[in-house]
């Protein structure tokens, strides 16, 4: 079993409702051992008056490998109507993968830890609530040693 991080998010409609649905089916495929609140969070990179972002984290157990994972996240946005969509748009429903293990990975398709988390308070701060203690593969850094960087 691999302990892996996902972070959540979303901006269109109800938020919440969206989060508890995307977990409700991550839960059908993998162990979710951990929960972080959802947190209201202003968006980052985006126009002026776009909606505030809902946002939190799961930390899970799974046997799917990292592109299996990676397929699983993407089936459920799909599946809750998130259309394919540009960096920094308004989104249903978001899932990144964040951890997967110790793992770094460079693929075409999925980059993992995911390049831009250590930047994101709205991902870093649900983390802290999970699993402060996880170390970045990359940096070498925990989670909580990140937010608190940013927090600076």
């Amino acid at each position: 079993m691999i302990t892996a991080g996902i972070a959540l998010g979303s901006n269109v409609g109800n938020g919440e409702a969206h989060i508890q649905t995307a977990i409700a089916a991550l839960d059908q495929a993998v162990a979710i051992t951990a929960r972080a609140p959802i947190f209201e969070t202003e968006p980052v990179g985006m126009a002026a008056h776009t909606p505030v972002f809902m946002n939190t984290a799961v930390a899970i157990e799974t046997e799917m490998p990292p592109l299996e994972l990676l397929r699983h996240v993407q089936a459920i946005e799909v599946a809750m109507g998130q259309a394919v969509c540009k960096h920094n748009a308004n989104r249903i429903i978001d899932l990144d993968i964040i951890f997967y293990g110790d793992w770094v990975i460079h693929d075409p398709n999925l980059t993992i830890p995911h390049p831009r988390f250590r930047t994101r308070r709205f991902v870093l701060a649900p983390l802290v609530h999970i699993a402060p203690d996880w170390v970045d593969p990359v940096s070498g850094q925990s989670v909580q040693a990140l937010f608190e960087a940013l927090a600076a």
